[in-house]
């Protein structure tokens, strides 16, 4: 993690420094597919048994299957998923979805096991593409078995250590690889937009719709979608950070646009 961080000073000097920046700029690219931070492999780690125990905001944390492309959603609420409008964005995307959730458990001989479980999320509630977020509800109440994760309505986020909870595998070494529930630690960088920060959480093409969390609070500070790339880089899927939506800014426009609408009773 100290060498991105210094590679990512570096970066970001390179791109507020004095003088003409437009041929630099030519060459970068904020693409949907995400980025692995620098040159190194994957900084990531499967959530274990150990770490569903620890953390228990990555429970709620599930893979996307929407036809033959995946993604990361998450519960907000007992029957509530986000995810990127990327993802989903429309009712018919909506009811081809397949949500899968894992939990770990213990068998009859005390050894732990991994169980999965699929879920029909087919209701479509409101999606923007602008702040590349969707929010659809599932059949049946997944809180009760999984917990939910809470949205923090917070501003500051700058240098914010975050945990990034996604389902992804590292298939630019394997291209057959199966996707695990992985977490990748992460800072939130200071060059923050009005709707979007920057983290150094490394991810991949599937990771879109991953909640970034606060390890402070434990709560959703942004909705991961995006990843800054260089056009002409060697190794592809290396990048230089990565990007999120803010998660207040979703918010707001939930409340404008459907203000009777409650995904949980924390609201």
């Amino acid at each position: 993690m100290r060498l991105k961080a210094f590679f990512l000073f570096l970066t970001l000097i390179s791109l507020t420094s004095c003088g003409p920046q437009k041929e630099h700029l030519a060459n970068l690219s904020l693409q949907s597919s995400k980025v692995i931070v620098g040159d190194e492999l994957p900084d990531w780690d499967i959530v274990d048994k150990e770490t569903e125990l620890n953390l228990n905001y990555t429970r709620p944390v599930g893979k996307l299957i929407i036809g033959n492309h995946r993604c990361t959603g998450f519960l907000i609420g007992p029957k509530t998923v986000m995810t990127n409008h990327h993802c989903i964005s429309n009712e018919t995307e909506a009811k081809t979805a397949i949500f899968t959730l894992q939990k770990w458990a213990v068998d009859y001989d005390g050894r732990p096991y991994l169980r999965k479980s699929s879920y029909s999320c087919p209701k479509f509630i409101l999606a923007n593409k602008k702040l590349d977020f969707a929010i659809v509800e599932c059949m049946e109440n997944l809180g009760e078995k999984y917990g939910h994760l809470e949205l923090s309505s917070g501003e500051n986020t700058e240098y914010m250590d975050v945990h990034v909870i996604h389902h992804n595998c590292n298939y630019l070494v394997g291209r057959n690889c199966s996707p695990q529930k992985l977490i990748s630690e992460g800072e939130v960088l200071p060059n923050i937009e009005y709707n979007k920060f920057y983290h150094t959480g490394d991810t991949l093409s599937g990771s879109s719709g991953a909640p970034v969390i606060s390890v402070l609070t434990g709560k959703v500070i942004g909705l991961h979608n995006s990843g800054l790339s260089t056009m002409n880089e060697s190794r592809p899927g290396m990048g230089m950070y990565n990007g999120a939506i803010k998660i207040n800014k979703i918010i707001e426009y939930i409340n404008f646009e459907k203000p009777l609408y409650k995904w949980s009773s924390r609201q």
